[in-house]
């Protein structure tokens, strides 16, 4: 969301994410949002008006230093804002396919490589999981497939379906979005 030529002098947009991240990466996740977002997800209240909401999680730190370092950067590039710190709140997503693959293939090595691929996407530590609102979009998993060559899906026999995604409840800022080998489940069927 940065134009080619920004140059770190002050945040474009409005978007805080993208000069806090940098000024104090790596984090576990990160979540910057505005009064606007914070009061579609809370409804209204005076208190938000001019605030930055801000959910951080970042392994080695302790969350009064992390905050200082985050204040300390937000303060940098504007220092209109107020800033609200709101707890990270791990959401572990339940993740269930169904892979069609003909029966030619070792099942169990295209069940672990489907496996590993999601993981390493929509794991804890995926760059997809350290950011707010993180949704999993059908048609990102395919293309992973695509990406990835899983050749036993590509097959004229094989299919990935995708039975659910997530259990429907709503995502907040500051939901700490990932999948883990136990919430990632996948049924196999063999084509013949």
């Amino acid at each position: 969301s940065y134009p080619g030529i920004y140059d770190d002098s002050a945040v474009f947009g409005s978007n805080f994410d993208f000069v806090v991240r940098k000024a104090i990466s790596p984090v576990t996740f990160l979540s910057i949002w505005n009064e606007a977002r914070e009061e579609i997800v809370r409804g209204y209240s005076l208190d938000n008006i001019n605030t930055l909401f801000i959910a951080a999680r970042k392994t080695g730190t302790t969350q009064p230093v992390l905050q200082s370092q985050i204040s300390t950067v937000i303060r940098r590039a504007d220092d209109s804002y107020k800033h609200k710190f709101v707890t990270v709140i791990d959401v572990v997503v339940p993740l269930v396919l169904t892979l069609t693959i003909p029966a030619v293939y070792d099942s169990g090595a295209v069940m672990q490589q489907v496996r590993t691929i999601l993981l390493d996407e929509y794991g804890p530590a995926s760059a997809w999981a350290k950011r707010g609102e993180a949704q999993i979009l059908e048609k990102d998993i395919y293309a992973l497939m695509v990406k990835h060559k899983v050749t036993a899906l590509s097959a004229r026999l094989g299919n990935l379906t995708i039975d659910s995604i997530g259990d429907g409840g709503v995502v907040l800022p500051e939901h700490y979005r990932y999948i883990t080998a136990e919430s990632l489940v996948i049924n196999l069927v063999e084509a013949e």
